[in-house]
């Protein structure tokens, strides 16, 4: 059977159980994302022994990756160990790739959550908040001030498997 195919369908149920667990339970549970990195290595190194530190390196990619979003309680660490998971399996260039195509769906899951929580208006008003916290220190004390009540949550764990699965299937159709 071709490597790929089989990286490919181990990562997608790997992503796809995630994926599930998030929307259930807010929370990707350790014993399916360190499972999945064991799992990941053990194929690639069945695979290709001698590029042994391949998935190493797309571990620690993952890592890197989601490492400055999760310091800044943007995301968990559910999220940063799948990222981690997926890197196993695909190495640290791909695991980019899923990373970026996942933070387009993590952004468009953004605005559409914010519209229909809050309406046109306040959703506007509250992404120009987010996005100039990033360099003003009063949008951040504007975030800070917000009680934990009325934080929307995202499970980000949804826009990282539809990166996975828009990476799949542009690496397929080449």
């Amino acid at each position: 059977m071709n490597e790929l195919l089989v990286k490919f369908f181990g990562v997608i149920l790997i992503g796809s159980v995630a994926c599930f667990w998030d929307l259930r339970e807010r929370k990707i549970p350790n014993w399916l994302t360190f499972s999945a990195m064991l799992l990941g290595l053990i194929v690639s190194l069945i695979f290709d022994l001698k590029h042994w530190n391949l998935p190493l390196l797309g571990i620690l990619g993952g890592f890197l990756l989601l490492l400055i979003p999760y310091l800044l309680g943007g995301i968990g660490a559910g999220d940063v160990k799948l990222l981690m998971a997926f890197g196993a399996f695909l190495g640290i260039q791909p695991v980019s790739q899923v990373f970026l195509y996942g933070a387009v769906w993590g952004g468009i899951f953004a605005v559409i959550t914010l519209m229909k929580h809050y309406g046109w208006k306040i959703a506007w008003w509250r992404l120009q908040i987010i996005l100039s916290s990033l360099w003003d220190q009063q949008s951040q004390q504007v975030l800070k001030s917000e009680p934990p009540s009325t934080k929307l949550f995202l499970p980000y764990g949804v826009p990282l498997f539809l990166g996975l699965l828009t990476f799949v299937g542009i690496a397929l159709r080449r």
